[in-house]
C-alpha cells in the first residue's frame, strides 16, 4: 500500500494522542504483513482434515433418497425467503432504529409481566415460575430506565451502520458465504458425529466433537464480523471511496488475523463446551451443576461482547487477538463499559428485525401449504418457515452489529476523524451523545452524564492530584544614581 493510499483526506490514518494509546500501533498498515496466531490457525485447518477424513472412512458410498432432496428443496426457497426478508429488515432498521428498540424493551417487559400474570391465574403451583417472570420483567423495567438516555446515541449508530451495509453490500454476500460454509461444516460435523455413535467410541471422542462444533460455528461467524469491521474501519478513516474493500478485509481475515480469529472463536468453544457438559451433569437435581451452567452462560454472554470489539481492533491495527483484547479492556475502562449497552441495544434491533422476517416466512410457508391437501402442512411449514426466516434474516443482519461495534470503537478514538471524513454522520451523533458535564469539587473532580433521565454518573471520579507550583520573585535591582543637590534661594520677605 502506497502513501497515497494510506491518506485520509490530509490526515494518514494512525493513532494519535487522541487515541486510547499512543503505542496502539499504525492503522491499516501492511506494508510488511504479519501472521498472528500461526498456532491457532494451524490446529482449527488440521481439526476439519480430520474431521473430513473421519467421515469419508465411515460413510463412502452413502445414499440420499429422493424424498431427503425434496425436503431440501423446500429449505432451500425458505432460506432464500428468508434472505430476502432480511434485506428488507434492513431497510427497517436504517428508517425506524429508535423505534425499534423502544418497542424491543416494551415487549420484554410486557411478555414477561403477562405471563406472570397469566401463571398466577392458573393456580398455586405456579407461583414460583410467576415470582421468576415477575422479577426478569422488574429487571427489565430498571434496564430500560438506566439505558435510556442511551437509546438515541445507539439509534444513530444503526443507522450509520444499516446505511453501511446497504453501501458495502459485500459484506452481506460474505455473511452469507459464510452461512453457507457453516451449512456444510454442521453437515460434517453431524456425519461425524454418527460415525461416532456407529462406532461406540469412548467419551472423550464426544467432548472434541462437543468443542470442534462450537469452535468451527464460531469461527466461520467471527470470519464474517472480522471481515465488516476493516470494511467499516477502511470508510471511517478514508475520506475517499476505497477500491475492492471488502475483498482486501476478507484477505486480510482469511490471511493475516485468521489465526486470531480462531483464537479468539476457540476461547468462546471452551467456555460453551463446559456450559454443554454442565448442563448434561445431572439436569434440575444436579444444583452445583445449574449453578456452574448459569455462570459458564454469563461468562460466555460477556466474551461475545468482549471479542466483538476485540476483533474491532484486530481488523484494524492488524494486531494478534491478545493484544487487541488487553486494548478492547483499556476502551471499557475508558468509556465507562457503555460499549456493552449500546451493543445489547443494537442486538435489540436485530432481534425484532429477525422476528419481522420470521413472520414474513411463516406466511409464505402457509401459502406453500395450500397446494396440500392436509391441514398438518399449514402448521409444519408455517412453523419451519418463521424459524428458517428468523435465522436468515439474523445471518444478514449480523454485519450491522458488526458496524455498530467498529464504528464505536473508531469514535471513541478519534471522534476528529469523523468530522473531517463524513460530517454529516459526525453531527447525527454528536447532536445525541449523552453530555458530559464536570462537577468541581474539593480534592477532585467528578464526571457526570446527563440525559434525559437525569444524571446517571459517567465513569468512577478522577482524583486530581494538586500540585502546587512554587512561587518564584524575579527581583531586578536598580542601579543607584545619585541624583545633584539643588538649593534653591529665596531672599527674606519674598
Amino acid at each position: 500500500m502506497n502513501q497515497a493510499q494510506m491518506q485520509v483526506g490530509s490526515q494518514s490514518p494512525v493513532t494519535t494522542a487522541q487515541g486510547e494509546q499512543p503505542s496502539s500501533g499504525t492503522r491499516f498498515d501492511y506494508s510488511k504483513p504479519e501472521y498472528r496466531d500461526v498456532a491457532f490457525a494451524i490446529l482449527f485447518v488440521v481439526m476439519l482434515l480430520a474431521m473430513i477424513v473421519g467421515v469419508i472412512a465411515a460413510f463412502a458410498g452413502l445414499d440420499i433418497g429422493s424424498e431427503t432432496g425434496e425436503v431440501l428443496g423446500y429449505l432451500a426457497v425458505l432460506m432464500i425467503i428468508g434472505a430476502v426478508a432480511g434485506l428488507i429488515a434492513l431497510q427497517v432498521i436504517k428508517w425506524i432504529p429508535e423505534t425499534i428498540i423502544k418497542i424491543m424493551l416494551f415487549s420484554i417487559i410486557g411478555i414477561y409481566g403477562l405471563g406472570g400474570l397469566v401463571l398466577v391465574a392458573a393456580g398455586s403451583d405456579y407461583t414460583g415460575e410467576a415470582v421468576v417472570f415477575f422479577i426478569i420483567a422488574a429487571f427489565f423495567i430498571l434496564y430500560t430506565f438506566f439505558v435510556w438516555s442511551r437509546i438515541p446515541f445507539t439509534a444513530v449508530l444503526l443507522w450509520i451502520s444499516a446505511r453501511l451495509c446497504s453501501k458495502y453490500s459485500g459484506v452481506v454476500w460474505t455473511a452469507l458465504l459464510v452461512l453457507v460454509c457453516q451449512f456444510f461444516f454442521i453437515i460434517l460435523w453431524i456425519f461425524c458425529f454418527v460415525a461416532a455413535i456407529i462406532q461406540n467410541v469412548s467419551g472423550l471422542i464426544y467432548v472434541f466433537l462437543i468443542l470442534a462444533y462450537y469452535w468451527g460455528v464460531q469461527t466461520f461467524s467471527m470470519i464474517s464480523h472480522t471481515t465488516t469491521c476493516g470494511v467499516v474501519a477502511t470508510w471511517y478513516f478514508y475520506k475517499e471511496p476505497q477500491a475492492n474493500v471488502t475483498a482486501g478485509a476478507l484477505r486480510r481475515t482469511l490471511t493475516t488475523s485468521f489465526g486470531s480469529v480462531c483464537f479468539g472463536a476457540f476461547i468462546i468453544a471452551v467456555v460453551q463446551t463446559l456450559r454443554a457438559l454442565a448442563r448434561s451433569g445431572g439436569g434440575r437435581n444436579n444444583l452445583f451443576c445449574c449453578i456452574c451452567s448459569i455462570l459458564l452462560c454469563i461468562i460466555e454472554k460477556f466474551l461475545r461482547y468482549f471479542t466483538d470489539y476485540a476483533f474491532a481492533y484486530v481488523a484494524i491495527y492488524g494486531k494478534g487477538f491478545y493484544e487487541s483484547a488487553k486494548m478492547t479492556w483499556q476502551l471499557f475502562e475508558s468509556r465507562g463499559w457503555w460499549a456493552i449497552v449500546n451493543n445489547s441495544l443494537a442486538r435489540l434491533a436485530i432481534i425484532g428485525g429477525s422476528l419481522i422476517a420470521g413472520l414474513i416466512v411463516a406466511v409464505v410457508g402457509i401459502l406453500i401449504a395450500t397446494g396440500y391437501d392436509s391441514t398438518d402442512y399449514y402448521y409444519v411449514l408455517g412453523v419451519v418457515g418463521f424459524f428458517v426466516g428468523y435465522f436468515m434474516a439474523s445471518v444478514v443482519l449480523r454485519p450491522v452489529t458488526s458496524a455498530v461495534c467498529t464504528v464505536f470503537v473508531c469514535y471513541a478514538e478519534d471522534p476528529d476523524t469523523l468530522k473531517k471524513n463524513h460530517e454529516e454522520e459526525y453531527n447525527r451523533l454528536t447532536a445525541v451523545e449523552p453530555r458530559l458535564v464536570v462537577v468541581l469539587v474539593p480534592t477532585q473532580v467528578v464526571v457526570m452524564q446527563t440525559g434525559p433521565v437525569g444524571q446517571v454518573p459517567y465513569q468512577q471520579p478522577y482524583q486530581q492530584p494538586y500540585q502546587q507550583q512554587p512561587y518564584q520573585q524575579t527581583y531586578q535591582q536598580q542601579p543607584y544614581q545619585q541624583q545633584p543637590y539643588q538649593q534653591t534661594y529665596q531672599p527674606p520677605g519674598q
